[in-house]
């Protein structure tokens, strides 16, 4: 597609020291029922790199990120062509859940710009300005949650999401533990063994949170009468 590449060797818990991470293991029992894996705080760490490493690029305005699992089947180039991206500083190309919504612009490539109340649940392929690196990185660098999650609290970090419909890009995880293709994420438990009846509350306690703010950003979204 006429696209610079530059392949980013992820980070990996054999490849870095994950003892510095800014990780708060009370705050993601209590948030998730569970502590994150190795490898989820690793996934973290790479997103977290290429968005240091944005600001830091006196080459590039905005990164298009791309994890190794993502299937382009359209041409990125064009829609992203296609969009005027002066007020976008968070796009999202891929995503697996359906999520409250606003038509933008309809591009000329066919596809449609769209404005989420908050995240459609993915972190395959998304475009990040230097504004929206720095915005998500100072709600991210403390992890208690999967970075994808995270993301997705537009409510929380302000940074707005915006989507290209039909997506061009889809994630083809591969969750078969006997395939070479398994992810390195590995599956994830829905409470830790040890959970504690408080970490069980303080889990349904934020889950009851979190869908009083999607239901409020919903409404905003609603309400907007420009973007």
């Amino acid at each position: 597609m006429g696209m610079p590449v530059e392949v980013f060797d992820a980070v990996t818990p054999a490849t870095a020291d994950l003892s510095g991470l800014r990780y708060d293991e009370t705050r993601a029992r209590r948030f998730t029922g569970r502590p994150m894996t190795d490898t989820e705080k690793a996934c973290a760490l790479s997103h977290l790199s290429l968005w240091r490493a944005l600001q830091q690029d006196e080459a590039a305005d905005y990164y298009l990120i791309l994890e190794d699992d993502s299937v382009i089947f359209r041409d990125v180039a064009a829609v992203l062509e296609a969009i005027d991206l002066g007020p976008i500083d968070f796009l999202k190309l891929s995503g697996k859940k359906e999520r409250p919504m606003r038509t933008v612009a309809k591009l000329a490539t066919g596809e449609r710009l769209v404005r989420y109340a908050f995240g459609p649940l993915d972190a395959a392929a998304y475009l990040v300005s230097k504004r929206g690196a720095r915005r998500l990185e100072a709600y991210c660098e403390t992890l208690f949650t999967p970075i994808d999650l995270l993301m997705d609290r537009s409510y929380d970090h302000g940074v707005p999401v915006y989507g290209v419909l039909p997506y061009p890009v889809y994630a083809e995880f591969c969750m078969d533990p006997d395939s070479p293709l398994f992810s390195d994420i590995g599956r994830r438990v829905k409470y830790a063994d040890d959970v504690t009846l408080l970490e069980r509350f303080t889990v349904r306690f934020h889950r009851i949170v979190g869908s009083f703010k999607r239901k409020r950003a919903a409404i905003r979204l609603r309400r907007m009468r420009s973007v």
